[in-house]
């Protein structure tokens, strides 16, 4: 089953999709439609929604237009009948939105941003998840998000760390936890998390992860180099005499 395709109506693509369950059942997916592929293009959120389990879903809902201006990663959980949805515009506002009649429409909508900002300053690139969020078993919400800090390119997704986004008042107020420091990351940005049964919130799994992908990349990386050392371009002369020369990769290309 198609939900969204490439290059469908004014949309060049969808991308950043996250799925929940409503407490009624519903199954409600939201994502990106992208007017091209870049992270600062024009951006709307959009959701479809499926009330007979996944069978079929409603036409697409835009929930957020972007209005010529990037608005992106949506995070979307559901704290019994309310469904929260989290967004951010141009990367440095962080916006709430909630729905009470499962996912028909969203409302009151609230910047988070002025409370966020007093605990994490000099930032220039922030983003939630993303993904999904979490209701903890102590009703604590709990959304995880990145952010960048780069006087210099204020675009750039780089350098970054990761934290999350809590609430013990059912989203009136909000606060930074812990900014996640380990020797193992280096520049991480969208990041999952998960209640575990004892109620603890681990990301240590992302954390293993990461730290495999970046394991192979520099062993793929070295088998790369390896195999450039080994590889000869054979030249044959006017006199039909051969000569082997060095192969020798352009690094601009």
């Amino acid at each position: 089953m198609y939900i969204e395709k490439f290059r469908t109506d004014k949309y060049d693509n969808c991308r950043i999709p996250g799925i929940i369950t409503t407490q009624k059942g519903s199954i409600i997916l939201y994502y990106e439609c992208r007017s091209r592929w870049s992270d600062w293009a024009e951006i709307d959120i959009a959701m479809r929604k499926s009330t007979d389990g996944g069978k079929t879903f409603s036409q697409r809902k835009i929930l957020r237009s972007g209005g010529g201006k990037t608005v992106n990663n949506p995070v979307m959980f559901a704290d019994s009948d309310k469904i929260v949805l989290l967004f951010v515009e141009e990367y440095r506002r962080i916006y709430m939105m909630t729905s009470l009649d499962d996912g028909e429409t969203f409302g009151n909508l609230a910047e988070l941003t002025g409370e966020i900002v007093s605990e994490l300053a000099n930032f220039t690139v922030i983003a939630c998840g993303p993904g999904h969020g979490t209701v903890m078993k102590n009703g604590r919400y709990i959304v995880p998000f990145w952010f960048v800090n780069n006087q210099s390119d204020l675009h750039a997704h780089r350098p970054s760390d990761i934290s999350t986004l809590y609430s013990d008042d059912h989203g009136v107020h909000w606060h930074i936890g812990e900014i996640i420091k380990d020797e193992r990351l280096i520049n991480p940005s969208e990041v999952a998390l998960a209640e575990l049964e004892n109620g603890e919130i681990k990301l240590d799994k992302s954390i293993a992860l990461f730290e495999e992908g970046t394991k192979l990349s520099a062993e793929c990386a070295k088998i790369l180099d390896d195999a450039e050392q080994k590889v000869t371009i054979v030249v044959v002369g006017k006199d039909n005499q051969s000569e082997e020369n060095p192969f020798f990769v352009d690094e601009e290309e």
